[in-house]
């Protein structure tokens, strides 16, 4: 036989569901945080600690990075929402912890659903009337305690607060750590950056041009700066550069590339110091690569427009025929 359940029944079951629901959904919240933030905190500490990291190792540490954020994501969070949860699971689970229920809840969920079960009208009847009762006892706050979420809440938390504490007191070097963390692409140098000031920084000039970078030192003027260039075909190259003077506290390298022929970028390192890196952009000098004329002859003379090259010859025409020149640069030209 079947039996529709009184809605007391069902809506106290959703509300224990909704309640354990709640529970898996920030439970899981806090265990991905947990996670996040664990794993961009160990590749900060790694980042400081053996600095200066190659490039190649900073983008290992990403994917490794992106692989916990993605299977915690999936294992603490989709999963257990994803699990499928019938009121008579939450029916047994409560009788559970509670025997003098005597699995009331749960037999009248079965018996309701079923046919042929050989149980009397009467006796079901009275069955679920008990269970009624029953759930009315059961509170979804009480049942269902948010007791379960420390065990992510309190990692989350304490990992929040090192976070916090390590960005009030280094802030310049923690952001950089940061940035470095979840942005291997980025330039940005590591946490001793900050010993560095680089003018102009990038800078675009027309090839045959001098490069002129000025860099402010903040250290001893026995410490050794290197200047660590990369071009475009991957080529780096290492020069030693020298103290040309003071300003202030600071140690100044005036360094000029008396002609600069090819794009490059470029970082300073002192140690395990590296600055941010930069790009010089070189460009060829405008010039005309083709010289086009277009006449459109005189209505008297019959002859069709004509397009040609402009040669050694230059421009020769027709009185009253007008001339158009067209100009191809052998780069983007503005103005």
């Amino acid at each position: 036989m079947n039996q529709e359940l009184p809605p007391t029944i069902t809506k106290r079951l959703q509300a224990v569901l909704s309640r354990v629901r709640k529970i898996q959904f920030l439970r899981g919240m806090f265990g991905v945080i947990t996670c996040s933030l664990a794993a961009v905190l160990l590749i900060m500490a790694v980042d400081y600690l053996f600095s200066p990291l190659p490039l190649n190792v900073r983008w290992i540490m990403f994917a490794l990075l992106v692989a916990v954020v993605a299977g915690s994501f999936w294992q603490l969070f989709l999963k257990p929402l994803n699990r499928r949860i019938e009121h008579i699971q939450i029916a047994r689970w409560l009788e559970i912890k509670h025997p003098e229920l005597q699995e009331r809840i749960s037999t009248a969920i079965e018996l309701s659903n079923s046919s042929g079960s050989g149980i009397s009208q009467g006796l079901l009847e009275e069955l679920i009337a008990e269970a009624e009762v029953d759930v009315q006892s059961l509170n979804p706050q009480v049942e269902v305690r948010a007791k379960k979420l420390k065990s992510w809440l309190w990692p989350t938390c304490t990992l929040a607060a090192v976070f916090l504490s390590l960005f009030i007191i280094w802030p310049d070097q923690v952001s950089r750590l940061l940035v470095r963390a979840v942005a291997p692409f980025s330039q940005t140098g590591n946490a001793g950056a900050i010993a560095f000031e680089i003018e102009p920084g990038n800078i675009e000039v027309l090839e045959g041009d001098a490069v002129d970078i000025r860099i402010l030192y903040d250290g001893s003027k026995n410490d050794v700066l290197t200047l660590v260039t990369t071009k475009e075909d991957g080529t780096k190259t290492e020069e030693k550069l020298s103290f040309t003077g003071e300003e202030g506290s600071k140690q100044v390298v005036d360094y000029q590339l008396a002609a600069a022929k090819n794009s490059f970028s470029y970082k300073v390192r002192s140690g395990r110091k590296e600055s941010d890196g930069y790009e010089v952009t070189v460009w060829p000098k405008p010039q005309i690569a083709e010289l086009e004329s277009t006449y459109d002859f005189p209505d008297y003379t019959g002859m069709a427009r004509a397009k040609q090259g402009v040669g050694s010859t230059g421009i020769r025409a027709l009185t009253g025929t007008n001339v158009q020149l067209q100009a191809t640069p052998n780069t983007p030209v503005e103005s």
